[in-house]
């Protein structure tokens, strides 16, 4: 059966190039996301298909399980033209901001659409609570973000309207549609519904050839079988280069401890989304925590949720104090489709290359991902070339 049904689109068309955009994290890449990039280029009718993807860092604060040179070949060698990177900086946040920063890249790529995978909704109901959101009173602090919301839309829609932005992907396709209104950018939203294993499935059920990318991990970190939920050169790439994540995160912890016992309240207050007093229950936790997950579990509460706990520890770990935005666009992977569209955009500034003079305004992605190469034993990854699609001439 297949994974994803389309909604219908409007599409216009003229006589230019048409680019969709996919904002991922392809961690790691399978199936599901195969098919996607497959119906989002039928559905958009896309001469480019563009990955807008993060780095070696996650939205929710982890670690990739594969390097992002790894991630970005694989989608290349699926179906996609380019694929650029949303920097760790700008990759590391909530839903809307996270969404905001790609969407930004993908309106500079000139990107018509934005196609998601979604548990349920059309794009006409995303612009309608988006919409409504616009007017999102004014914060309650006694609860999460995510709870006012909810009971918000719950006063203005149908119920099951209202409990659309339940699930994960949901959310962040209702990042997109906002940041599209926010900025009144000329995109049209695609969202595609998943009817295979949803956003954090913890199983692969027998007979599947689809799992969420959370029980591939598993599979991978246990040395379990996932053959069947993954394409072959995603299933050799995991084999021959997985991060060992247990070992990393060991290390991680031993800094992140270190860091927090180390530094005073006030320099923790430095420290980007330090907010809420939430320095003092770091302080506290940290002498009580047997190992990072246990770290994150203690200082949780009703308003500090996994992934925003997660994604705090990262900015202390990689000296985060302020969000920071790139005007540069860096090219991870590209086919000879990708270049010609790529030449198409004269205002943009890509790089694909990073050299020596790209230091000052790069030091902090080039200091991410040294961590990570240290935390995950990978080599370099920032001054090498791009990846190109081996079966073509360049």
């Amino acid at each position: 059966m297949c994974p994803f049904v389309t909604q219908p689109v409007l599409i216009n068309r003229r006589n230019c190039v048409r680019a969709c955009a996919i904002i991922a994290e392809y961690n790691p890449f399978h199936n599901g996301h195969a098919w996607h990039i497959q119906q989002a280029r039928e559905h958009s009718q896309a001469d480019v298909m563009i990955a807008v993807m993060s780095g070696n860092f996650t939205q929710r604060g982890d670690l990739a399980i594969l390097n992002k040179w790894n991630r970005a070949k694989l989608a290349l060698s699926h179906g996609v033209d380019m694929v650029v990177e949303l920097p760790t900086v700008e990759a590391v946040q909530s839903a809307d901001f996270f969404a905001e920063n790609a969407v930004r890249i993908a309106h500079k790529l000139q990107c018509q659409f934005i196609s998601c995978g979604v548990e349920s909704g059309t794009s006409q109901v995303f612009q309608e609570i988006a919409e409504a959101l616009m007017n999102l009173p004014e914060k309650d602090f006694t609860q999460s973000y995510h709870t006012q919301v909810l009971m918000y839309l719950s006063q203005l829609f149908p119920t099951e309207m209202a409990t659309l932005i339940s699930t994960p992907n949901n959310q962040l396709a209702l990042s997109y549609i906002k940041a599209i209104i926010k900025h009144d950018y000329s995109m049209q939203l695609l969202p595609i519904i998943r009817t295979s294993a949803q956003h954090y499935d913890t199983q692969v059920e027998s007979n599947s050839c689809f799992a969420s990318g959370t029980a591939i991990r598993q599979k991978v970190l246990s040395h379990e079988d996932y053959i069947s939920v993954v394409p072959e050169l995603s299933y050799r790439t995991l084999q021959n280069h997985a991060v060992q994540l247990k070992t990393a995160y060991d290390k991680y912890w031993v800094i992140l401890q270190t860091l927090i016992m180390s530094k005073s309240l006030e320099e923790l207050r430095c420290v980007y989304q330090m907010v809420e007093g939430i320095e003092y229950r770091l302080k506290k936790c940290v002498y009580h925590a047997e190992s990072y997950e246990h770290f994150v579990e203690l200082v949780m509460n009703k308003r500090w949720k996994r992934a925003r706990v997660q994604r705090l520890c990262l900015y202390i770990v990689l000296n985060i104090q302020s969000q920071e935005r790139q005007d540069s666009v860096r090219v991870l992977a590209i086919n000879n489709v990708g270049t010609r569209y790529m030449k198409q955009l004269k205002h943009v500034d890509f790089i694909t290359q990073f050299k020596k003079n790209h230091d000052e305004k790069w030091h902090r992605q080039i200091s991410c991902d040294k961590i990570y190469q240290t935390l995950c034993e990978q080599s370099e990854q920032n001054f090498r070339w791009i990846e190109r699609d081996a079966n073509e001439k360049v």
